[in-house]
């Protein structure tokens, strides 16, 4: 009987030693990759914020030589410059995420409110930098970044989207704030649709079987899978106008999952096309890995 303690205790101590031995016998982790989405959730700006007028053009008088063909006024630049006082009412553009161990590779990213990045793979670890800039363009070099935000990745995840949602009631980008998405398979299985309610107002949705499901704002369902045989039809309503916003039809499949995003539902793009809701097809598979990322994996799989 006097002997049991010490035997526990001896036990525990061979017990902690354990994953030691396994640790430092065993192999190191091998790196993943990660499949990435960017979007960013907010009103655009009307075309005129994008036009940019020369402070030395004067209005010329109608019939005038130069002014032919186009009618008399200031003019106006053919391509689109930014003006440095309405880069506010944009998002951060381009943002930068460091692509291989090294960081040495930097995939730039276009920010377009309602409009979906393509999906691209980086290095997996425990968080990711969006980094941007320090100041003008040129060559992109790691040196001259400055960071924006630290994105931490889910442990077991594979697959996430990124998601920057504007602030306010105005076109300012001043304020934001980040939404992240595990998309794995693990968490959303093929033939599956996800549905994530990132408006201000609740939505309510009614299928074939006019069964209404209700998402507040921030609310997140996995929906049911899709019969194989038979599509899935979602009606979506204001849930405070109660007014139907649209229509969505999705087909099983072995390959997608379908991620269905609300957004404010009065936000439009420049041609005035309302992006209330958007429906992101996620295949399963990785999509093709870039260069720097084969190769830190193919270096670690040869230690």
């Amino acid at each position: 009987m006097k002997m049991r303690p010490i035997l526990c205790i001896v036990c525990a101590m061979m017990v902690g030693l354990t994953p030691l031995l396994v640790n430092a016998e065993g192999a190191k982790p091998q790196p993943q990759p990660l499949s990435l989405r960017v979007l960013a959730i907010g009103e655009s700006p009307p075309p005129e914020y994008s036009l940019y007028r020369s402070e030395d053009d004067e209005p010329e008088e109608e019939g005038s030589e130069s002014s032919k063909g186009r009618g008399a006024g200031p003019r106006i630049s053919a391509i689109p410059i930014m003006k440095p006082e309405n880069l506010a009412h944009y998002p951060p553009r381009p943002v930068f995420v460091s692509v291989d161990k090294r960081g040495k590779m930097m995939r730039p990213i276009l920010l377009t409110p309602g409009s979906l990045n393509p999906r691209f793979c980086v290095l997996k670890r425990e968080s990711i930098q969006l980094s941007k800039r320090k100041q003008g363009g040129g060559k992109i070099d790691p040196a001259r970044m400055s960071p924006l935000h630290k994105i931490r990745v889910p442990e077991a995840s594979n697959h996430l989207l990124v998601m920057l949602k504007k602030l306010g009631t105005t076109y300012s980008w001043k304020d934001y704030r980040v939404h992240t998405v595990d998309l794995s398979p693990s968490k959303i299985p093929a033939g599956h649709v996800y549905l994530l309610n990132m408006s201000k107002a609740p939505i309510q949705m009614k299928d074939g079987a006019d069964k209404t499901m209700e998402l507040r704002p921030g609310q997140r369902i996995l929906s049911k899978r899709i019969d194989e045989n038979r599509a899935m039809r979602l009606i979506f309503e204001d849930g405070v106008l109660k007014k139907q916003v649209a229509r969505k039809s999705f087909r099983y499949s072995d390959e997608i999952r379908y991620v269905v995003v609300v957004q404010d539902l009065l936000n439009k793009k420049p041609n005035g096309v309302k992006q209330g809701v958007m429906v992101i097809r996620e295949p399963v598979e990785l999509p093709e890995l870039p260069p720097a990322l084969k190769r830190d994996l193919k270096e670690a799989s040869a230690d």
